[in-house]
């Protein structure tokens, strides 16, 4: 399994470029691997829409268009009551992540043991959970 982000300013075609990207992966019948698009709440019937905007793409079941609450939702299961972590919990998790998979990280990897990166880390995955 892969993430890809893609990052960029408004109007950079950033929207476009995923859509047909999900439209080639959706006709695409030798592979069955299931898809997920991750976009903020609002703009989930947006993204829909715009796949199914295709003529070539009458309908979907591999893909799965969710929010950040929605994945949460979707990994953690609607009977799951977890209280929230602190702050400094969730620095702790991510560095601890950090020093584990220091090795198999490309982008982070060197910087792992830094002090200061789980904490920017952590706080970059707060801010994309509140927007």
């Amino acid at each position: 399994m892969s993430v890809r982000f893609i990052l960029g300013r408004s109007g950079a075609g950033k929207t476009s470029w995923c859509v047909e990207r999900i439209v080639e992966a959706l006709l695409d019948e030798k592979d069955e691997r299931p898809l997920v698009l991750l976009v903020p709440e609002q703009a989930t019937y947006q993204a829909e829409r715009a796949i199914l905007g295709d003529a070539r793409v009458g309908g979907y079941d591999k893909l799965s268009v969710l929010s950040f609450e929605r994945l949460g939702y979707f990994l953690l299961g609607k009977s799951t009551a977890r209280r929230n972590l602190s702050r400094i919990g969730r620095q702790m998790i991510v560095q601890r992540l950090l020093q584990v998979h220091a090795d198999k990280l490309k982008i982070f990897g060197g910087a792992a043991g830094r002090v200061g990166t789980g904490r920017a880390i952590a706080e970059t995955i707060t801010e994309l959970h509140q927007y």
